[in-house]
């Protein structure tokens, strides 16, 4: 979190900057050609400040007041004959200062206005200079940050903050990824011990500080299936689905899970149509991206087997369970857990349709 400070205070900075650069009316002001925007009316004169003729007389209109000029001179930081057009940066901050002002005492105020939060912004960055003892080089960018200030060189002092923001701005993706992946990291731990309220908290801390993952999503879906708030799941999942989507497009096995994963949901909310649909999609999935004779295959057609044995269509039920057997005695054996569970599966289906004996071959097979 300290990390995410330094991005705070430098925002800060230049914000604060902004109100003295008269910022207000950029959007008017032109970098390339002479625009309206560069017309300005000073004591009754109007001056195109991007002819240089209108430019000159403008300056030595100016120096006809001499407390503004100083003032000027003082902001600037140069005198008023070195205002040329040919510095972009000065022109068009001189332009901006114009904007809504039409006389002498006008500029003056604000002139002092610029000056009170120019002294505001050194005042603010020696402050962070006391208050940043544990980071040197943050200290080394504000002391170089507050000298090309005190110079008026805006351009590098907005530079030297820039990339310093952007290295932080670096490092603090890679705090936030690393601080997800130890909270997801928990989150498994707290799940093995059956501690469902921590490992949620863990995962939620995880899509919170690395939002953009979708496994971490998928996996904060399954924590809070398994403690039945069904709703919360399901948006989880959308998320999870939304981002490989994005990131991996429709034909990924990632994208499958997700929807398998919103079929289980809905599956034990108790809509069975909308199950079926995210389990069909699912399995349409795997079998174009891994092939037919895939163990991942075998789940899903046996998920729909399930969820038509609760739909009370055993023939369907039987088929699914039927395929997912067939697949995984072929790619994991007769002695694997799952074809275990798919033995029992299909018993179960055929004792509902009262066909005991067969019931009972599968049950024992299992």
């Amino acid at each position: 979190m300290t990390r995410l400070f330094f991005l705070v205070a430098l925002s800060s900075l230049c914000l604060l900057f902004s109100s003295f650069a008269f910022a207000e009316n950029q959007k008017q002001i032109s970098t390339g050609n002479i625009s309206h925007s560069q017309v300005v009316i000073f004591q009754g004169n109007q001056f195109d400040l991007g002819n240089e003729t209108h430019f000159k007389k403008f300056i030595k209109s100016l120096q006809g007041y001499p407390k503004l000029a100083e003032k000027l001179q003082t902001f600037f930081k140069t005198s008023l004959d070195e205002l040329d057009a040919k510095n972009e940066e000065r022109h068009l901050t001189l332009v901006r200062m114009f904007q809504g002002v039409q006389t002498a005492p006008q500029l003056e105020e604000r002139l002092d206005k610029a000056e009170a939060d120019n002294k505001a912004l050194h005042e603010r960055i020696a402050k962070l200079e006391n208050e940043i003892q544990h980071d040197p080089q943050f200290k080394i960018v504000l002391a170089k940050a507050k000298e090309v200030l005190a110079n008026k060189d805006w351009s590098q002092y907005h530079i030297v903050l820039q990339e310093f923001s952007d290295l932080r701005k670096k490092q603090v993706d890679r705090f936030r990824k690393e601080i997800g992946e130890t909270a997801y990291l928990r989150a498994d731990e707290y799940f093995i011990r059956l501690d469902y309220d921590n490992a949620v908290k863990q995962i939620a801390e995880a899509v919170e500080y690395v939002p953009g993952n979708s496994d971490y999503w998928n996996r904060y879906g399954l924590l809070l299936h398994d403690v039945a708030q069904y709703d919360e799941s399901i948006q989880a999942y959308n998320k999870a689905l939304a981002i490989a989507l994005k990131d991996l497009g429709e034909q990924h096995p990632k994208v499958a899970t997700s929807y398998n994963n919103l079929g289980s949901a809905w599956y034990s909310k108790g809509d069975y149509d909308k199950a079926i649909a995210f389990y069909n999609k699912a399995l349409a999935i795997v079998l174009k991206v891994l092939g037919d004779q895939h163990p991942k295959v075998a789940i899903y057609y046996n998920n729909l087997g399930s969820i038509w044995d609760s739909k009370g269509d055993y023939d369907k039920a039987i088929d699914f369970h039927n395929k997912a057997l067939a697949i995984a005695l072929k790619v994991l054996g007769d002695q694997h857990p799952k074809v275990a569970i798919y033995y029992n599966n299909l018993g179960e289906a055929w004792r509902k349709k009262e066909d005991y004996d067969k019931a009972i071959d599968f049950y024992n097979k299992a």
